[in-house]
């Protein structure tokens, strides 16, 4: 029996984020493992003093954002993951980084593949990058798919 049996994919919806999922679904398939792909929502920021024009209204935004967010996610998995396996998914809203790491640990998985995205170095210095953030906590295995044609 494989020492991997639940590989966990998370996606932000961007090019880099299908790559990992190709891989992460081959490996899948040839260890017969269980495969959840995890989406995270990111707390909406918000500025200090309160607005006053009430025309955002963040909880109904943040209501749609999980919605529409969460049936991308079903609709990938459809479309992207082999429909022998056995397979789910899951949106969760919080801090990325922290989220996948969390939630590597509470659904069993065993694998955490992802990929790296190669963004500006200006926005990798002030943001930070969630991969790295994955790979410097996380207890399970991080495996990263590098960007095509980096």
């Amino acid at each position: 029996m494989s020492m991997i049996n639940h590989i966990l994919c998370p996606l932000d919806f961007k090019e880099p984020s299908y790559d990992a999922l190709i891989f992460a679904n081959d490996l899948a398939v040839r260890l017969g493992a269980k495969i959840t792909l995890l989406h995270v929502i990111e707390p909406v920021p918000l500025p200090a003093a309160p607005v006053q024009a009430a025309a955002f209204n963040v909880a109904d935004y943040e209501r749609h954002l999980l919605e529409n967010n969460s049936d991308m996610l079903k609709s990938i998995l459809d479309k992207h993951v082999d429909k022998e396996l056995d397979s789910e998914w899951e949106v969760l809203e919080g801090q990325a980084g922290d989220s996948i790491v969390r939630f590597a640990q509470e659904c069993g998985a065993d694998l955490i593949v992802l990929s790296t995205h190669g963004g500006s170095v200006i926005g990798h210095l002030v943001f930070g990058s969630v991969t790295d953030k994955v790979i410097r906590r996380s207890p399970k295995p991080v495996l990263t798919i590098p960007v095509k044609g980096k």
